[in-house]
């Protein structure tokens, strides 16, 4: 049989059964099967550590904003906000 994935020929051994009563095998390998249900793991792991992140890197400014900055551009475009500009502004005035 030939896998539709990797498109490589090789016997029936190296394919699963989808429905055993019909005796209907899944047109990928099961190399390439065990391949695809990791890939699915890893989007969830890696959605899962993204909201980590953004929970454990949320930055509480002077000027009262709240926001998440896993890198330094965050920090850089929050800098030159509108509002924290005015905020500095507003600072230097009372100082």
């Amino acid at each position: 049989m030939e896998c539709t994935r990797c498109c490589k020929i090789m016997d029936k051994e190296k394919f699963s059964f989808k429905n055993n009563k019909h005796k209907i095998y899944y047109m990928y390998c099961d190399n390439c099967r065990e391949k695809v249900q990791n890939m699915t793991n890893k989007r969830d792991n890696e959605k899962r550590q993204y909201e980590f992140v953004k929970k454990t890197n949320t930055i509480v400014c002077q000027c009262g904003k709240q926001f998440v900055s896993f890198r330094d551009y965050h920090v850089l475009r929050h800098n030159s906000t509108k509002s924290h500009l005015n905020f500095l502004q507003r600072s230097k005035k009372h100082v």
